[in-house]
């Protein structure tokens, strides 16, 4: 499944999505990036998004400190803070 997905360029179905768009992203641990065997986990889930949706209307890219890749069982609370305040802002 990940050699496929790796292989996969999603990004014309991004494109094709009607916002809104909320898109939490794991920064991780200090010692998970500073772990030169794990140095590819920010260039998958950080580098390919940079810049990427910045002039998408009501899309937000969040990254989660000290989240892995289950961001929502890593940082619940903060999801949940992050996910009703991106709704409020939209629905102005």
């Amino acid at each position: 499944y990940l050699c496929e997905y790796h292989a996969s360029d999603l990004w014309p179905d991004l494109e094709r999505l009607a916002p809104p768009l909320l898109l939490l992203q794991p920064a991780f641990t200090a010692a998970a990036r500073a772990d030169s065997t794990r140095n590819y986990l920010q260039a998958f889930f950080e580098e390919p998004w940079r810049g990427r949706l910045d002039d998408r209307p009501k899309t937000a890219n969040v990254l989660l400190q000290d989240a892995g890749i289950l961001v929502v069982e890593d940082q619940a609370v903060a999801v949940d803070e992050r996910l009703a305040g991106f709704l409020s802002r939209i629905s102005r």
